[in-house]
Parts: structure tokens; sequence; C-alpha cells
């Protein structure tokens, strides 16, 4: 995927393309931001976009199958965000194969939340709220016997209404406001992607 042909994944007022090991990413923040979240795999744009409607920012990597080093770039991803917006709680949505490649870098970031859509969990212990979206019944049994090392993971067997599990899961744990490091606006000296590049 040519991230440069899909300018349907920028709608904020802040966007940019980035280079993670080499590949491109859409990075894009909505004005007063509450979160940023990290999408690795093959992102439905629809998602994408609702969650900047709900004053999230959002990172959109390409993982194709070609990829060498899939979760050095999920981690090199992770670190800039956290470098350059400390104030925003990091969470993380895999598609498909993205899933399996992301969960390492959530957990050492501390993610504020995980959502898998159609993909395999890594056999990863962590107190991590992770809910896992899907129903082909391969997925489905994998992803199964990982809950048991996920105390705070939920699995609901559907593909319907993706967008909204995903907006609510996300909603449902975003640290509330007072407890965070900070708030985007305007006058932060986060504000400006220039500060950045």
């Amino acid at each position: 995927m040519a991230f440069v042909n899909h300018p349907e994944f920028f709608t904020g007022p802040e966007e940019e393309i980035l280079s993670f090991a080499g590949r491109d990413a859409h990075f894009s923040r909505p004005a007063e931001a509450v979160a940023l979240v990290l999408f690795s795999g093959a992102a439905d744009p629809s998602i994408v976009q609702s969650l900047q409607r709900q004053g999230m920012a959002t990172l959109v990597l390409d993982l194709p199958p070609e990829i060498s080093s899939p979760l050095a770039r999920v981690e090199e991803a992770s670190a800039w965000a956290e470098e350059h917006f400390p104030e925003l709680p990091l969470g993380y949505c895999g598609f498909g194969d993205g899933l399996t490649n992301l969960l390492p870098a959530a957990v050492k970031h501390e993610a504020f939340a995980v959502v898998g859509v159609e993909g395999r969990i890594s056999l990863l212990e962590t107190k991590l709220p992770i809910l896992l979206l899907g129903e082909k019944s391969e997925i489905v049994e994998h992803n199964r016997l990982a809950l048991e090392l996920l105390p705070r993971g939920r699995l609901v067997e559907t593909k319907e209404k993706v967008s909204h599990h995903l907006q609510s899961w996300l909603q449902q744990h975003l640290p509330p406001l007072e407890s965070r490091r900070g708030r985007a606006n305007p006058s932060s000296p986060h504000a400006s992607l220039s500060d950045h590049f």
C-alpha cells in the first residue's frame, strides 16, 4: 500500500507523511487531541477517521508481507510518538498480522488500550486492556487460548460494528484528564508538527 495515494487518512489540521524503517506512515492530529492511536496493518480509513472525529490523533503504519522487521517498525513509531507527544496517552489497533507485531511495543510503552481485528494476539502475558474482534474460527480459537494470559482481555466473535466496538473500548479505557501528563492544545509546545521536523 502506498500511503501517498490514500489522502482519506488525513482529516485533522496537522498532517504529515512520516517514515519508519523506510516505509511511509500517515500521521493526523485533530485540534485538542486527547490520545494518539497507532494503527498496524491494513487499517480501514473509515475507522481511522471515526477516531479522529472523537479527538484522537492517529498514526497509521502499513506492514506489507515483504517488510523484514515489522516489530522494529512498530517500536520505532511508538518511540517517535512518545518522544514528540508525551502528553497524549498511546493506544494501539492491529488489523490482521498487524496485531501480532504491535503487542510488544504496546506493553513496553504502557498503552492505555489495545484492539485487534481478525488477527492473532501474541502469546505474551500482560495486564493491558485488550479487545479482540473477529469471526474466523482458527483465529478465534487461538485468541481464546491467549486470553488466559490476558486478565483484562475480551474476545468478541464478530466483525460487525467494528468501529463502534473499537471506539467504545478506547473511550472506556482512556485515562481521566487529571491523570494524564498533559493535554494537547494549540498553545502547547507540541501543537505544531513543524516543531518536530
